[in-house]
């Protein structure tokens, strides 16, 4: 009655559908032995994997290098297209990361693979919202968020016909409570399980699951038996150069290299975007090129706005008031811009959610300010966005002791201490909780105004690698 998709293993699938995308000899290893062929080559022995003794994977990668594009789709794919009756159940900690990576590469090759095969085809995917399924084969891929433990435990191999196989996708799993994780055990008859993510903390399920199995790369895996592979940049050609750069300016100790590029876990403290030490410093009062400078970040409604003005580096003041109707808050900025005798130019705007309207209001009055949004494209593709380049310059700063630190060493412990703990991953697929960056976001776009703004107009095109955000 089904009939799947003649293809014998990811990586022939891969080269089927996909023929222009050259994949890492590591992504062609790690696609064969989730296709039962133990040591990653197809002349090596190949296992059946059964619901008693499941192929359990654990993949502990750098950042940027193709977990979710290469290895999850392709795997989830294949699985979907060419195995009869088969689930994949793939998870993410957050919609954001589900949404953005696991679920978009996911569609956009299953799109590509509609595209090749016809709209006649029988093989041809139906693409729904966290859903695809095969008609031909009758099996599905599924993609869930488990930030909740009772919606994590629905989810078997279809009854019929029996023995029928499933797959469970655990992406980003270092940010996966334990509680989540034994609830996703509940679904039983699964014979693969892959866990897949860049390391964090040392602690956790992902922790356990790197440092506590069976074997490990390159010895063969076995069925029932746990098994773990380490992806670093040296596995990643596109990975070498930014690496090396990286390297160079901060050293192999820095703790985002050894987490981003090496593989490595790292404390989250060590992480640290501005650590206690950076503040404990005395600013000494010098004029230069920063001016004085404006940043505001937006709100309408029951939030605050916040503006804050600085002059060569110096903290000066800071305005907070609540604001429900967008004209008014138009004419109070406007005032405060008059009032410290600011230039357009030299006002940065946070112009991410409701920010963008404002912003062209302001701009109809006469005020041409500069808005920034921390999801644009960095100059320094190093970087996830712009609002992390921000982040870092920042953190320069700081070091070379350019700004006045009392804003920060004035805020609420508890407040500080979430401040100085904003860059838990701050590379590609960096997971950043939405806390954390709300509560750094308004000081770090107040802060930056003056150095990036002063950066884009004198150094326009020679300093764009360092510059934080541009023009909208």
């Amino acid at each position: 009655m089904w009939k799947p998709f003649d293809c014998d293993n990811a990586a022939e699938f891969a080269m089927t559908f996909f023929p222009e995308w050259e994949l890492y000899r590591w992504q062609i290893e790690t696609l064969l032995q989730l296709s039962g062929y133990t040591q990653g080559t197809v002349d090596s022995p190949r296992i059946e994997p059964t619901s008693d003794a499941p192929l359990r994977f654990t993949l502990q990668a750098a950042n940027g290098s193709g977990k979710d594009a290469f290895v999850i789709t392709l795997a989830a794919l294949y699985c979907l297209m060419c195995k009869a009756r088969f689930r994949v159940i793939a998870t993410s900690s957050s919609y954001n990361q589900l949404d953005n990576q696991t679920w978009k590469y996911i569609k956009l090759a299953a799109d590509r693979i509609n595209e090749q095969l016809g709209p006649d085809s029988e093989y041809r995917l139906r693409v729904t919202k966290f859903l695809i399924t095969c008609k031909a084969s009758g099996s599905e891929i599924i993609l869930f968020r488990s930030d909740e433990e009772g919606k994590t435990e629905g989810f078997h191999p279809f009854p019929d016909p029996p023995g029928a196989g499933m797959m469970l996708i655990l992406n980003e799993c270092k940010s996966l409570e334990d509680k989540i994780v034994m609830a996703i055990r509940r679904c039983h008859g699964y014979n693969y399980w892959l866990n897949v993510s860049s390391p964090g903390d040392p602690s956790g399920f992902f922790h356990r699951s790197c440092t506590a199995f069976d074997a490990s790369w390159p010895a063969p895996l076995a069925a029932g038996k746990y098994y773990h592979r380490k992806i670093t940049w040296r596995d990643c050609p596109h990975l070498a150069m930014p690496a090396k750069e990286f390297r160079e300016k901060e050293g192999e100790a820095h703790p985002i290299y050894r987490s981003s590029f090496e593989a490595e876990f790292v404390e989250t403290h060590s992480l640290a975007l501005v650590s206690q030490e950076m503040l404990n410093y005395t600013y000494a009062f010098t004029p230069n090129i920063f001016g004085l400078r404006a940043g505001v970040d937006l709100s309408l409604g029951g939030d605050k706005t916040v503006m804050s003005v600085w002059r060569h580096g110096q903290f000066l003041a800071e305005h907070k008031f609540v604001e429900r109707d967008s004209i008014f808050l138009r004419g109070r900025l406007i005032n405060l811009f008059e009032q410290y005798q600011l230039k357009a130019h030299d006002i940065v705007v946070d112009a991410g959610g409701l920010g963008d309207p404002i912003i062209q209001e302001i701009r109809a009055a006469g005020w041409n300010v500069c808005g920034v949004k921390n999801n644009q494209k960095p100059f320094n593709k190093i970087y996830s966005d712009r609002g992390t380049e921000m982040a870092f310059n920042l953190r320069k700063l700081f070091i070379d002791k350019l700004v006045d630190p009392t804003p920060i060493t004035r805020l609420a412990p508890d407040l500080r201490r979430h401040l100085l703990r904003l860059a838990r991953v701050h590379l590609k697929e960096r997971h950043r909780t939405d806390a954390e960056f709300t509560a750094a976001k308004p000081f770090a776009i107040r802060l930056l105004s003056g150095r990036e703004r002063s950066n884009f107009r004198r150094q326009r095109r020679v300093d764009q690698q360092v510059v934080g955000f541009e023009p909208m």
